[in-house]
């Protein structure tokens, strides 16, 4: 992975109990009034939808991990448990 101008999302871990669905966005970001990047709230910037679709019939927890890779060279990489109800 290499830096560059934008965010990049990678999926590190799959669901066991169902499926990722990964997709470019573009977006309005929701800053609230009293911030200073309020006025950013104007143009769409680029983003990243993620859905999890369970397996038919699953309830129960399952898990993904995922890491964001930002341009200034900062990796986060965050693991969630999903709490599946049907």
């Amino acid at each position: 992975m290499q830096a560059n101008q934008h965010i990049v999302f990678t999926v590190l871990t799959q669901p066991q109990h169902g499926t990722l669905d990964v997709q470019p966005e573009m977006d309005f970001p929701g800053y609230p009034a009293n911030d200073l990047m309020f006025k950013c709230n104007t143009g769409q910037i680029p983003g990243t939808e993620v859905t999890y679709v369970a397996a038919p019939g699953f309830s129960g927890a399952d898990q993904i991990s995922y890491s964001i890779y930002f341009p200034n060279g900062h990796e986060l990489v965050v693991n969630n448990t999903l709490d599946v109800q049907q």
